[in-house]
């Protein structure tokens, strides 16, 4: 390996496991050389064959809007279906609170994503998931006159899950794979 003294600038090749300077004898101050810029290109390039991409705990600034967002996706599906059930002083039938619930879902699609192919994806399986969440608390909340907001929570999962195949099942759509 190459070698490079902090103390007298003397550039050397050892192979010992701890280095020392043969000018100045130092150990302490020895550091490897850096390599040489054609070395560096080579080395980057086998690193980035070699390496899976890192994945980063950070996220993009897609998925942060994506997350701020969401808000415009259960807010109506959400409303439609408390009205749905008659909780507020409007009764909506139930084509719609299906229509409300969908008209969020597909504008929280077109603001949160950039590109058609991931718009069509999130889109059509949002309306789906809405759809089922509508139906699913509409219908638990039916006859109710009190309820807690953790009871909502199990009507809500369970009604998003078709959504969820609908997304898994669109995969193929948004690969870039050509």
């Amino acid at each position: 390996m190459k070698y490079e003294c902090n103390a007298c600038g003397k550039k050397f090749e050892t192979e010992k496991p701890a280095p020392r300077c043969p000018k100045c004898l130092r150990r302490t101050s020895v550091k490897e050389a850096p390599p040489a810029p054609v070395e560096a290109e080579a080395k980057a390039k086998a690193k980035a064959k070699n390496d899976p991409p890192a994945i980063s705990a950070e996220p993009t600034p897609e998925e942060k809007r994506s997350e701020r967002l969401l808000a415009v996706l259960i807010f109506p599906a959400a409303l439609a279906a408390f009205m749905r059930a008659g909780f507020f002083k409007i009764t909506l039938a139930t084509p719609a609170a299906l229509v409300l619930a969908g008209l969020g879902a597909i504008a929280w699609a077109m603001l949160a994503f950039p590109d058609l192919r991931r718009r069509a994806r999130a889109g059509i399986s949002a309306v789906v998931a809405t759809s089922g969440i509508v139906l699913a608390i509409a219908y638990y909340l039916e006859g109710r006159s009190t309820v807690f907001n953790i009871e909502v929570l199990v009507p809500m999962i369970l009604g998003m899950l078709p959504g969820l195949f609908v997304y898994r099942l669109l995969k193929p759509l948004t690969s870039t794979k050509s």
